[in-house]
């Protein structure tokens, strides 16, 4: 039995803890919000897990306390919404004296800049921090202490900072589908094209708040087209870098076991986003622009991909596009705000010079 911290009572951070929880761990779950705490505690610390993953999982606890959730934990997953990422990492700095693993969700360059950020607070933190590719889980919460479980994913991949430790051991005991690839920089193997381009093109039907599937009727065959143009710059910009990538076609045929053919038809076919007669809309378009489709994916994705791009001098007009038109829709100044290689720790000569590196940031 481990101790874990899941961070985040979202989603991810239901399915996370209720999952883990039933293995037989000691799982705290920290919230930043009262009411998903006070909802919790009346539920007696349990959640209901259904879908592929049936089971009564019982919490140690929910709490909005940092100290008590981080200090004795030997495992911390941080599922937040990842525009909450560098506050954690401050709040959470001061308590991490003893060894602690720490894995967060996906991003670009997203475990650098983690990483960083504890350092600058706490030098003497004895700590790892991994990235995934992606969220292991499709999933939704149809109310608070309930996780519904669509899918789970294939394949996930992660990096680790340091570079000379992995723990991917350890975590192949919760989920053996996760691959440690020793790449700081792997978040751009993974594309934000299906959220960015899903809400950009649908913004005046997500404004008026409209109910429809957000990827089987939101992305056309016009939209998909846009989409493979999109990710061949994130594809070319992986290249120069010397990074192992993957189109988001092969992507799909990976994770979800969709045959590789048309973008358009291989969204129409992918298990999760499809409708059923249990759940008529099972991938319900979000009904606002402020969500994080958008300002995650654009902050931590598309911006950083796109300052990776200008140091390497390799245009990304696609991408340079959704960034602006987001900005335009939402009064965000995502350029200003959004994650630049200076706030990953790293240099304009560094990333030109990235596949030559030594193995030590």
């Amino acid at each position: 039995m481990r101790k874990i911290t899941v961070v985040g009572a979202g989603k991810g951070g239901h399915a996370i803890a209720g999952y883990t929880a039933l293995l037989g761990n000691e799982v705290t779950l920290l919230t930043h919000t009262k009411r998903k705490a006070d909802i919790m505690k009346e539920r007696n610390n349990q959640i209901l897990l259904q879908g592929i993953i049936n089971g009564e999982a019982q919490l140690k606890e929910t709490t909005m306390n940092v100290e008590s959730a981080v200090r004795d934990s030997e495992l911390i997953f941080i599922v937040t919404d990842a525009t909450a990422h560098q506050a954690y990492a401050k709040k959470m700095a001061p308590y991490l004296q003893n060894q602690k693993v720490i894995l967060i969700s996906p991003g670009v360059g997203g475990a650098l800049e983690f990483y960083k950020i504890i350092k600058e607070f706490n030098p003497e933190a004895d700590v790892t921090v991994s990235e995934t590719d992606t969220l292991i889980y499709a999933c939704n919460v149809p109310q608070i202490g309930e996780s519904h479980i669509k899918a789970q994913k294939n394949s996930i991949i992660f990096t680790t900072m340091p570079e000379n430790k992995s723990i991917e051991s350890e975590i192949q005991r919760l989920y053996p589908q996760f691959k440690d690839v020793n790449e700081p920089l792997m978040g751009v193997d993974d594309s934000p094209v299906f959220h960015i381009c899903g809400m950009i093109f649908n913004a005046d039907r997500i404004n008026k708040k409209e109910d429809f599937n957000f990827y089987i009727d939101g992305i056309t065959p016009d939209v998909a087209r846009y989409m493979e143009e999109m990710d061949e710059e994130r594809c070319e910009i992986a290249k120069a870098l010397g990074i192992s990538y993957r189109p988001i076609k092969q992507w799909l045929n990976i994770v979800y076991g969709v045959p590789v053919s048309d973008l358009y038809m291989m969204i129409q076919h992918t298990p999760p986003y499809q409708n059923t007669l249990e759940m008529p809309n099972r991938s319900p378009a979000p009904k606002s622009l402020i969500h994080r489709y958008l300002i995650e994916e654009i902050l931590l994705r598309a911006v950083p991909t796109s300052s990776i791009g200008k140091a390497l001098e390799i245009e990304t007009p696609k991408y340079d596009e959704m960034i602006q038109r987001a900005t335009d829709l939402t009064g965000i100044n995502f350029r200003e705000q959004g994650r630049k290689i200076e706030d990953m720790g790293l240099n304009q000569e560094q990333i030109i010079n990235w596949k030559y590196r030594t193995r030590n940031i």
